[in-house]
């Protein structure tokens, strides 16, 4: 029997008795959950950790929003002044921008790139070398997708399973 309880079928319903030495074994794996409550530091860095890698993962790789959304392709001037036509690629500056900030109990992963606002949300008209009319699409590089949602969650279940 687990932690000196006993379960069983009482008087029209349920009955849980648990000894007094029970109730000690309890009281201690309450005292560690808390302690593990209390500093999840060492689990928001490996969740932070996680979500630079996936948001690197998107620029260099998948070129999909976190929801999966594929992005849009450049224009052809876009492409012709910059060689390639490669999306959120040229320097690696973005890439290399995205960080996290680890605290005891959250994270946040950021990129301290200067043009990295108008990538996530787009922009009204170009400016830069060409002036153009044409919007500039947005291409969502930042956020959490169903999938890496479950896998932080299963990260800090992992975390505080561990002694």
């Amino acid at each position: 029997m687990a932690i000196g309880r006993e379960v069983r079928r009482g008087k029209g319903g349920l009955e849980i008795n648990i000894s007094a030495a029970g109730l000690a074994e309890a009281s201690k794996r309450l005292g560690r959950l808390l302690d593990k409550f209390d500093n999840l530091a060492p689990a928001m860095e490996i969740a932070a950790q996680y979500m630079v890698n996936a948001t690197k993962g998107r620029i260099a790789s998948t070129k999909r929003s976190p929801s999966g959304i594929k992005w849009a392709r450049l224009s052809e001037i876009t492409v012709e002044l910059k060689g390639h036509a490669q999306l959120l690629w040229d320097t690696g500056n973005l890439y290399w921008s995205i960080k996290k900030d680890v605290r005891s109990h959250g994270f946040t992963v950021y990129s301290d790139a200067p043009y990295a606002y108008w990538v996530q949300n787009g922009r009204d008209k170009t400016r830069g070398k060409i002036r153009s009319d044409r919007d500039v699409p947005p291409r969502v590089f930042m956020g959490f997708s169903e999938y890496n949602l479950r896998a932080i969650a299963e990260r800090l279940r992992d975390h505080l399973k561990t002694t």
